[in-house]
C-alpha cells in the first residue's frame, strides 16, 4: 500500500510540475521458485547475517524434497534444487534479500526520478517491480544499454 500511494504522490507531482516520469512495471515471472539458493547465501553474507544464522538457513535448504499425492498413492521423491520454500513465512524475507543486489545497484547506477531532494530509482513489493525515471528516454537509455527493456 505503502509503494503504491508513494507512485500516487510521483505521478500527480510530476503532472503539477509538468515533468515527464518514466515507469514501467515487472513482475518477476516464477521468482520465488528460480532464486538461486547460492545467491541467497551470498546476500545473506553481504548483509552481514551471523555465520550461524547462515548455516542454520543453508541446512534448512539441504536436501529439500516434496512429492506428488494422488488417490492411494504417492510419487517418489522430487527434489527441489532452487527457489525458497513454499509457504514457509521466511522465505518473502529470504528473496527480500536476494533482490537486495539488484535494489541497491539501481540506487547507485540507475536512472531516477527526482522528487523533492530524493533520486528514486525502484520501488519494490515481493517479485513486483516499478521502476522510475525522469523520462521515457531516460528509462529507454539506461535499461536497453544492459539488455534489461
Amino acid at each position: 500500500m505503502e509503494n503504491l500511494k508513494l507512485l500516487q504522490l510521483l505521478i500527480r507531482s510530476a503532472k503539477w510540475e509538468y515533468r515527464p516520469l518514466g515507469v514501467v512495471f515487472v513482475d518477476l515471472a516464477k521468482a520465488f521458485d528460480t532464486v538461486s539458493r547460492d545467491h541467497i547465501m551470498m546476500a545473506l553474507k553481504q548483509k552481514v547475517v551471523d555465520d550461524h544464522i547462515i548455516s542454520l538457513i543453508t541446512n534448512m535448504y539441504r536436501n529439500v524434497n516434496t512429492r506428488i499425492h494422488l488417490r492411494n498413492d504417492q510419487s517418489d521423491p522430487i527434489r527441489i534444487h532452487t527457489g525458497v520454500k513454499q509457504g514457509d513465512p521466511m522465505s518473502p524475507i529470504l528473496f527480500n534479500l536476494s533482490i537486495d543486489p539488484l535494489l541497491c545497484k539501481l540506487k547507485s547506477e540507475g536512472s531516477w526520478f527526482q522528487h523533492y531532494k530524493r533520486n528514486i530509482t525502484a520501488m519494490a513489493f515481493a517479485d513486483d517491480l516499478v521502476l522510475l525515471s525522469g523520462s521515457w528516454d531516460e528509462m529507454k537509455e539506461y535499461y536497453n544499454t544492459r539488455g534489461l527493456l
